[in-house]
Order: structure tokens, then C-alpha cells, then sequence
């Protein structure tokens, strides 16, 4: 059988105990000035994750500020002798190599968006997907994928349950949830910038993958496609990273906020970036981690994929974030 291919566009504690986060702004307040006290030593240190349960019961991570290396710090030709029958030039996107500071705390979802959480959503407003009103998504067909007007996100083409992650959604889809939870709550959700994605993907590490180098061990943190069956997965069935994250490397891919950019990592090198957010406009949205159609490689913490904002596939979902230095209120 032809292997399915990836067809997103990439180039050849509070001891651990949970919060229920309310909208009332004094309560927002009163945990950011918490949050802030928490540093990447703290959460190493009590080995359990801070985390929040919202009004609808999505449970969300908090992330400490700090500053980490982005991208890849093996070389294309390094990484090409690792993954044989690859190129150099795959792997060209992930370079150069260079710092990052998160100046600020946030909270990412513990797992990818589920069934479930995106139902209330639509439940609560008649939100229709663009899979719905669009002509449907892509199947794979054995050789290609391949448009289907009968697959959306309640209908996918395989069986879920309601904690499988929801796909099929679009960029439009995922912002419009977290547009949804943001006035709903009155707090800041929205989509994690890359840069976020990474920092909280690797929890402190800086080898291929959170966990350690070693491909022999993916298995045990992510469903891809050497045990993944051809299907979504029920999520946090599988080993979190430092960081209390579940499904950073497989499952799903998910959508990130910024604007895709060839060479936007080339503008980073040599200096700090502080709280990148992309590039200003483009024409691409950026995707990151793996899903249950990537190969091992492509499931690495620097691996960096991307595709239109209207793209919606079946290995495709997203990750909630939040904004917690200040309230919603606050901004302009």
C-alpha cells in the first residue's frame, strides 16, 4: 500500500493540583501574579504541571517566560545523514539556529483541541467549518489526497470519540473558536505563536525531540505513522513532555498563528528575538508537530511545516493558548 504522505506544504506546581479558571477579572489577576512568580526551575522541580481548567473544561498548561534556541541545532547535512533518503535541503527551513525570549507567561492547552471541546462551540453559536461550507477536505486516496465533499469534522472518514483531537479544521476554524472562548470568557484566547509552540514543545530540552534523540522511544509520547493505525487517538494517552504536554509530537498537526516566511529565520540570526510573532503578511499559515501520518523526522521539535489558512485535512488540528499578563479588558 502507498504510504500517505504529509501534504502540508514543507520543502523536500501548584503541586500539580488544577484551577478553575473563571472569568472574573480579580481572579485573572490574582493567578497572573502567581504565574509570574513560577520560573522553568519551579516546574522542573515539582515535576507536575500547573494547570487550569476553563468554563468549558479545556485544561491548559501554564508556561513559565524565558528564552530557549529555536530550530534545529544539527545541520541539514547532518540531519539528511540521520533520516536517509532525505535531502539537505528539507531541512534548510529549521536554520539557522537562533535565541528566543518569551517575555511573558502564557497557558497552552494540556492536548490538541477534542471533539467534544469543539462541539460546544458549535453547539452554542451554528458555527459551520469551511469542510462544510467549502466542499468538504481532503482524503487520501491511496496515491494522492484528494478533495472529498463528504468528510467534515463530525465526519472524518474514520471513527473518533469525543476526546479524539477535532480535524478538519481550517486556520479561519481554529481562530474563530478561540474568537468564540475569548468573548465567552472575556479572556485572551487565541492561537500560540511558533515560537510559543516550540518553547513549550521542548520544555527546556534541546535535543530532536523533548524526550531525548532517540527515534526507539517516540512511540511512547506520540501516535505517528508507525502506530497510529491510520487514525486520531484518544488524547493524553500517551507520555507528556517536562512541561505536563501531551501530543506535542503526534496526533495532530496544529496550526499556529503566524504568517509563513522562507526566510524568516534568516532575519533572526545573530540577535535576540524577543516574543516573535512572524512575518508581518504572507499568503501561508505555519503548522507545527507531528500527526498520525508523519514519519519519525517529521515529528522532531524543530520540524516546521506549513499550508493555505483554508486547508483542512484529517491529520489537522490545533492547540489553544492564553494570554495571561493581563485581561482581556486591558488590551486594545
Amino acid at each position: 500500500m502507498t504510504r500517505k504522505a504529509d501534504s502540508s506544504l514543507s520543502l523536500p506546581a501548584y503541586e500539580g493540583r488544577s484551577i478553575l479558571l473563571h472569568s472574573n477579572s480579580l481572579v485573572s489577576r490574582g493567578l497572573q501574579d502567581v504565574i509570574r512568580q513560577k520560573t522553568i526551575a519551579d516546574i522542573r522541580q515539582s515535576g507536575a504541571p500547573n494547570v487550569i481548567t476553563n468554563s468549558i473544561g479545556v485544561k491548559m498548561v501554564l508556561i513559565p517566560a524565558g528564552d530557549f534556541l529555536m530550530g534545529s541545532a544539527e545541520s541539514p547535512e547532518e540531519l539528511a545523514r540521520l533520516f536517509p533518503g532525505t535531502e539537505a535541503a528539507w531541512y534548510t527551513l529549521e536554520q539557522p539556529q537562533h535565541r528566543v525570549k518569551i517575555t511573558q507567561p502564557f497557558a497552552i492547552g494540556q492536548s490538541p483541541v477534542t471533539v467534544r471541546e469543539f462541539r460546544a462551540f458549535v453547539d452554542d453559536v451554528g458555527y459551520k467549518t469551511d469542510a462544510e461550507t467549502r466542499g468538504g477536505g481532503d482524503r487520501w486516496t491511496g496515491t494522492e489526497w484528494k478533495l472529498d465533499p463528504e468528510i467534515d469534522w463530525r465526519s472524518p472518514g474514520f471513527v473518533q470519540t469525543d476526546d479524539d483531537p477535532v480535524v478538519l479544521t481550517s486556520w479561519d476554524d481554529a481562530h474563530a473558536y478561540c474568537q468564540w472562548l475569548r468573548g465567552k470568557e472575556g479572556c485572551i484566547y487565541r492561537l500560540p505563536t511558533e515560537a510559543e509552540w516550540e518553547y513549550a514543545c521542548r520544555a527546556g530540552s534541546r535535543s530532536r525531540f523533548s524526550f531525548g534523540d532517540d527515534i526507539k522511544y517516540l512511540g511512547e509520547y506520540a501516535w505517528y505513522n508507525e502506530n497510529s493505525n491510520d487514525i486520531t487517538h484518544p488524547v493524553r494517552q500517551k507520555k507528556p513532555n517536562a512541561w505536563g504536554l501531551h501530543d506535542m509530537h503526534g496526533n495532530v498537526k496544529e496550526w499556529c498563528s503566524d504568517w509563513w516566511g522562507v526566510e524568516y529565520y534568516k532575519q533572526c540570526a545573530g540577535k535576540l528575538a524577543i516574543d516573535p510573532t512572524g512575518p508581518r503578511a504572507g499568503t501561508l499559515r505555519v503548522k507545527r508537530g507531528g500527526s498520525w501520518v508523519s514519519v519519525a523526522r517529521d515529528c522532531r521539535s524543530a520540524y516546521r511545516g506549513l499550508d493555505t489558512a483554508g486547508s483542512r485535512y484529517p491529520y489537522g488540528g490545533f492547540r489553544l493558548a492564553r494570554t495571561v499578563s493581563k485581561p482581556a479588558a486591558d488590551t486594545a
